[in-house]
């Protein structure tokens, strides 16, 4: 008989998503892992068509739920998705990124096969334009091992690639902070263990001008709110780790 797939959960927190959400929920329908749920949680404060958008998508698919938290931000998005969520996998998607087809089933059987319950994987970044053909840039480098004090000087942990085993890490929530994923992932790490990174490009992350991430000085200040705050490091240890942080990511995105 047939292996029978564990449920896998996905999540889609969206704020004025409109442009781009129908694309990431394509990318979700076209996996090649034949179980999954998603919940696109919609921002209360989205003031485009994105809840009549999720809202159609969920009609069109008993897969899919329209979630409506009554809190603003992306957190209390994901948080709703992961109350909602009945799977052993936790998956997150960030609206306006896209996974490759296999990107659910490698990455379950690679975590199935080296006892992991916590994965990421590596991804390209994507410009998209109106007027032309997209660009993937190049394969973004990632560690195959990441523990907390490797993920200190450097959050190379993209959360639209993670998956983590629900059975391990039992019920999560991400904090009302920014860089909140970042946040998470030390919390799951500092308890022991580590964060398998799949060596397989399974996402593509895409470059939208005035997104949350594209301020890079305003990560930068709240990574160091974190290492001050979540870690409970003092100026002298929130330094040390903050320099290789910088020299990582200069490394990083110093090309496409």
């Amino acid at each position: 008989m047939p292996e029978t797939l564990e449920l896998a959960s996905v999540i889609i927190p969206a704020y004025n998503a409109a442009g781009f959400l129908t694309q990431a929920v394509a990318s979700v329908s076209a996996q090649t892992y034949g179980r999954w749920e998603l919940f696109i949680c919609v921002d209360p404060e989205s003031n485009d068509d994105t809840a009549r958008l999720a809202r159609t998508l969920a009609a069109g698919d008993g897969r899919i739920t329209a979630v409506f938290p009554t809190a603003g931000g992306v957190a209390a998005a994901r948080n709703s998705g992961l109350r909602a969520a009945h799977g052993r996998y936790l998956a997150f998607l960030d609206s306006d990124d896209l996974w490759l087809p296999c990107k659910l089933s490698e990455q379950i059987r690679r975590m199935s096969k080296q006892g992991a319950d916590f994965s990421c994987t590596r991804f390209r970044r994507w410009k998209t334009h109106a007027d032309g053909p997209h660009r993937a840039g190049h394969l973004i480098a990632l560690p195959a091992r990441i523990t907390y004090h490797r993920l200190l000087q450097q959050n190379c942990i993209l959360t639209s690639t993670v998956i983590l085993d629900r059975r391990v890490h039992g019920d999560l929530q991400f904090k009302e902070i920014g860089c909140e994923d970042f946040d998470l992932w030390l919390r799951i790490l500092k308890a022991g263990g580590y964060c398998l990174g799949i060596q397989q490009d399974l996402l593509r992350y895409r470059i939208v001008s005035g997104s949350r991430g594209s301020d890079k000085w305003k990560s930068l200040r709240e990574t160091w709110r974190i290492y001050r705050n979540s870690a409970g490091m003092n100026r002298l240890q929130s330094s040390a780790v903050m320099m290789p942080f910088l020299t990582r990511n200069l490394v990083k995105y110093s090309r496409f």
